[in-house]
């Protein structure tokens, strides 16, 4: 069985079973590597499927600071899912029938902006049922 997370806009991921490590290849997007207090664009991030937030691709990139506008709360990474566009990021992973899993994450609005004025939707994916949730920072 195959579960799919799709995240409109968040800052580290991780999903956890009992007695198991992270389910999510690289959660807080640790794997690319920048100099502190920037930024940068990238159209591929390893373990993610980034899109725009439609489901085409998109052609400016997942936005990738490094405790810049906000600091990362794990590690130096976190991702801006509303810098030229709304994007969207997605990851599959192996689950067992029966097993809980808990998928948590960290989300804020993005700097100067209305307080409480941007969200995001976590969707999972279980062969043709989906459970979609909404939140608001």
């Amino acid at each position: 069985m195959k579960k799919i997370i799709a995240l409109a806009a968040l800052a580290a991921i991780s999903a956890t079973a009992s007695a198991a490590g992270n389910l999510f290849l690289d959660g807080s997007f640790e794997s690319i590597v920048q100099a502190p207090g920037t930024w940068n664009t990238y159209t591929s991030v390893p373990g993610w499927t980034v899109t725009k937030a439609n489901g085409q691709a998109t052609s400016t990139g997942l936005e990738i600071r490094d405790n810049i506008a906000g600091t990362a709360e794990d590690g130096h990474n976190f991702i801006e899912l509303d810098g030229y566009e709304n994007d969207m990021i997605k990851q599959s992973f192996a689950t067992t029938v029966g097993k809980e899993y808990e998928i948590s994450f960290w989300f804020a609005d993005r700097a100067g902006v209305k307080p409480g004025s941007e969200g995001f939707v976590a969707t999972v994916k279980s062969g043709g049922s989906n459970a979609s949730t909404s939140f608001n920072a």
